[in-house]
């Protein structure tokens, strides 16, 4: 199983107006299309097979370009061990 573990998520009223009252992930362009599963905080979500909602170019912070996260609804499912 492919994991991208993120350190946050992102309230919708930061990406628009029209993601207002949910919660976003970001992810990165290199993992979207490989079958990852994105992990926060003891709670996991298979990336959708569908498009990212919405996908923002970025500065880099080393100064090598821009890179692109892709950003989906977070719909997780709690871990848990043995099932």
């Amino acid at each position: 199983m492919k994991i991208y573990q993120t350190k946050t998520l992102i309230p919708g009223f930061k990406l628009g107006r029209d993601f207002i009252g949910k919660t976003y992930v970001g992810v990165p362009h290199k993992y979207v299309d490989r079958g990852y599963n994105v992990t926060f905080d003891n709670q996991m979500m298979a990336l959708p097979k569908e498009p990212a909602l919405v996908s923002k170019p970025l500065p880099d912070k080393f100064g090598s370009g821009v890179y692109f996260l892709y950003y989906y609804q977070w719909k997780p499912k709690k871990l848990t061990i043995g099932e």
